[in-house]
């Protein structure tokens, strides 16, 4: 069980706010307007409704009781994009996240996970964060390069994402 408590994490320019139903609307919008490049990588950009998001929000709040923290990304008091952990071990967590597409290239992505990854070690002792991206999403690429995470390899069997059956992908390591 995590002993997190259910607040805010704040950046220079964004707030991370625990993923509540508050977020759904303007979650499941950024999702609608950012789906084309959202599906090659993430299998849920297949079905999008408040439905699911609001299934998403649902199922987000007991995995933060188990250890895996979401946040919604704000900006300005909007929900632009989600990041995440998912406990793998007391000490390691693999992070994940999506931006909305009108957001990106603003380095958002990165100072969102610089925040999350000090907390994480901080606030729930992780010493290892596992980052794993699509061998073409150079955007999360980049983000592992500016967040000093060293590639371990080659993902046997690739990842699921919407649009395609399974890609290649890198998995990346942080050691805290």
């Amino acid at each position: 069980m995590s002993n997190a408590p259910r607040e805010p994490l704040r950046t220079a320019r964004l707030v991370l706010e625990p993923v509540s139903h508050a977020h759904d609307g303007d979650l499941f919008q950024a999702s609608l307007g950012s789906r084309a490049e959202l599906l090659p990588w993430m299998p849920w950009a297949v079905d999008l409704s408040m439905d699911a998001q609001s299934d998403y929000t649902d199922r987000a709040l007991p995995e933060w009781e188990s250890g895996s923290p979401a946040f919604a990304i704000t900006e300005h008091g909007l929900a632009i994009g989600v990041i995440g952990l998912m406990r793998a071990t007391d000490t390691e967590y693999e992070i994940h996240y999506w931006l909305a597409t009108d957001r990106t290239g603003r380095g958002y992505v990165t100072e969102a996970a610089q925040a999350l990854i000090e907390w994480v070690r901080d606030v729930l002792g992780a010493r290892r964060i596992v980052l794993h991206a699509g061998m073409e999403n150079r955007r999360s690429l980049a983000v592992a390069e500016r967040l000093g995470f060293t590639r371990d390899g080659e993902l046997e069997g690739g990842m699921t994402g919407g649009s395609v059956a399974v890609f290649p992908a890198y998995s990346h390591h942080l050691d805290l």
